[in-house]
This record gives structure tokens, C-alpha cells and sequence, in this order.
């Protein structure tokens, strides 16, 4: 009887971690296609954005709830706190960098965006990857090669956005016009560096149960 409910019970805590992925995805390619799409289609994107932000935040909270009031989880508590935590503020980031461009009217998105929102997006499959392989514990050595690879990815996004910076620095921009993107390109910053908190635990949770 006790298997049956600790059974059920991390079934349901890997239904939560797989509508997370979900959202998580559906959510960087409404990114990648808001960054793409012009002025004219961000509404749109914010609004589909929005909704998607909130479904992750009910995962959240129903996903605590749970390990909350369950008497033994498929991993350590504080991991599945932080991983959840982490992918929450991903999702929030993601709508913010969004919503940003929208507020500051940054219709003319620096190609360093472009060319980071694409590597990131790519990366983003393949956290959802090792997302959806968590429930497969025999297999999780595996997704310590997927790890490096994100990790690759992320540095090479912070590469290209630190380069950014120092021409942005030198390219003559003043006033506002230079707050405004000094501020979008510390919200990708912030980005990246969430995207990676959540890779390490991945790789904690990895390294604990595999």
C-alpha cells in the first residue's frame, strides 16, 4: 500500500516537472519569434507570454505543494525548491526581456540578441531534455554530456554578450539611448546566468541519484 502512494505521489511530482518543460519551451520560442517579429507582433507575443508565466507559477506552487505534504519525494527536497525556483525566474525573465523591449521601444534589436536568442533557444531544448529524462534514474548519467553541452552554449552566449558591451561602449551612443540597451543587455545577462543556476542543479540532482 505504502509503494502504491509514494509511487503515485512522484508520478504526479514528474507530471509537474514535464508541464514545466513544456511551458518552458513553448516560452523561449514565442521569445525567439518576438525578437524576430518586429513592433507590430509583440503585443501578441507578451500576451501568449503572459499566459504561460502564469501556468508556470500555478506549476510551482502546486509542485511545492505536493513535496510538501509528501512523506518521500524521488529527490532531495531543497533540489526540487531550487530547480522549481530557478525555472519560475527563467520563465519571469523571459517575458521581462519581452516586456522591456516593448517599453523602451527597442524596435531595433542589436544583432547580438538575434544571434544570442537563437544559441539560447537551442539550449533550452536541451535543459527540457534532461527535464523530461529525470524520471528515467537508471539513465541520468547520460544527461551529464547534454549538461556540458548547455554549458557551452551559455558561455558562448556570455562571450558574444560581453563583446557586445565593450563595441556598445566605443560605438558612440549617449543618454538614454545607451541606459536603454546597457539595460537589455544586463537582462540577458540575468538571463544566462539563470538558465545556468538551473543546469547546475540538474547536474547536482544528476550526480546525487544517478
Amino acid at each position: 500500500m505504502l509503494r502504491k502512494i509514494f509511487s503515485f505521489r512522484n508520478k504526479c511530482f514528474f507530471r509537474y516537472i514535464d508541464e514545466l518543460a513544456i511551458h518552458l519551451q513553448a516560452m523561449g520560442s514565442m521569445f525567439r519569434d518576438a525578437m524576430a517579429g518586429g513592433p507590430h507582433t509583440l503585443d501578441a507575443h507578451i500576451m501568449k507570454m503572459e499566459e504561460k508565466e502564469r501556468a508556470v507559477s500555478r506549476l510551482v506552487s502546486e509542485l511545492r505543494q505536493e513535496v510538501g505534504q509528501d512523506l518521500m519525494s524521488p529527490f532531495d527536497r531543497e533540489d526540487m525548491h531550487y530547480l522549481s525556483s530557478d525555472l519560475k525566474h527563467t520563465a519571469g525573465d523571459l517575458l521581462h526581456i519581452t516586456r522591456q523591449v516593448r517599453s523602451y521601444m527597442l524596435f531595433d534589436i542589436p544583432p547580438v540578441t538575434h544571434t544570442i536568442t537563437g544559441q539560447y533557444i537551442t539550449a533550452i531544448e536541451k535543459l527540457c531534455t534532461i527535464l523530461y529524462g529525470l524520471r528515467d534514474t537508471g539513465g541520468l548519467l547520460r544527461m551529464t554530456g547534454v549538461c556540458t553541452e548547455i554549458k557551452q552554449l551559455l558561455y558562448h552566449c556570455d562571450e558574444q554578450l560581453d563583446k557586445a558591451i565593450a563595441d556598445m561602449v566605443n560605438d558612440g551612443r549617449e543618454g538614454i539611448a545607451l541606459i536603454k540597451i546597457m539595460d537589455h543587455f544586463t537582462a540577458l545577462d540575468r538571463l544566462l546566468e539563470r538558465t545556468h543556476d538551473t543546469v547546475n542543479v540538474c547536474e547536482s540532482i544528476i550526480v546525487k541519484y544517478s
